[in-house]
């Protein structure tokens, strides 16, 4: 069907099959994507096994025509599988019957994905590494429960971006980790606060315009460069709590 395989592996793909047949399938069985493959190919859509344990760096990257994808939860993904597939639009993950599961959405993974407007991350993910979904056109977003880190640029200039439901896990929001979502306006947790010992580092939230402060308002320290140019500072500062006098005093 267009596929080259080595046992349990895809090593390669027949690019004038491909030219005349864009929709692939991966054959039930198969354990792992070698790095590469399918790089800068005319595929439009590809279907998983649910087998698959393995995704290796830069995979489908520059996938121009590529434009939906579901994984099995059990694919571990490496660096870049998915970057700058243009037309990529719609990305959900299934959950499977099998002991390996993805906890790591690696650095670089959708970035560039201008079309991609709907994500669904999977139940099983911790970490969210860096510009892992740095300019895609996402609208919304829900981080499952189980996340503790969103990495550096995760969500950088997503600027279509409009809502956050934040995991109550998360214990770390890293180096301008929303930066640049200019038009992310709501922000909630869904057990209403952050947990009490979140980091949040520079620029987490710079230039986005948030209007919903909720989240933030258990946490005692929070360095204002968190919130560059936002109304953050405006809208603690209208208050007399402890957290206002803190905050004016790292100014």
């Amino acid at each position: 069907n267009g596929i080259l395989y080595e046992n349990t592996t895809v090593v390669g793909y027949d690019k004038i099959y491909v030219e005349t047949e864009p929709n692939l399938f991966i054959r039930t069985g198969t354990l792992t994507i070698n790095a590469n493959v399918f790089e800068n190919s005319l595929i439009e859509t590809i279907t998983f096994p649910d087998t698959l344990i393995e995704i290796n760096a830069n995979a489908f990257k520059n996938c121009s025509k590529l434009l939906n994808i579901e994984l099995p939860d059990s694919a571990i993904l490496k660096n870049n599988v998915f970057y700058d597939c243009a037309k990529l639009k719609t990305v959900t993950w299934r959950t499977v019957s099998n002991e390996t599961k993805i906890t790591e959405l690696p650095d670089l993974t959708f970035f560039n994905c201008t079309s991609l407007t709907n994500l669904t991350l999977p139940n099983s993910l911790i970490t969210i590494n860096h510009a892992s979904c740095r300019q895609t056109g996402i609208t919304s977003l829900i981080i499952p429960n189980n996340v503790e880190t969103i990495g550096i640029l995760a969500f950088g200039d997503c600027y279509s971006l409009t809502e956050v439901v934040l995991s109550d896990s998360i214990t770390l929001l890293d180096n301008s980790a929303f930066a640049l979502c200019t038009s992310l306006s709501k922000l909630t947790v869904n057990n209403k606060k952050l947990s009490e010992l979140i980091t949040i580092r520079n620029y987490a939230f710079g230039n986005c315009p948030i209007t919903s402060f909720e989240p933030f308002e258990n946490l005692m320290i929070i360095n204002p460069e968190v919130f560059f140019n936002t109304k953050f500072l405006e809208h603690m500062f209208n208050g007399e709590d402890k957290h206002t006098t803190e905050m004016k005093e790292k100014m």
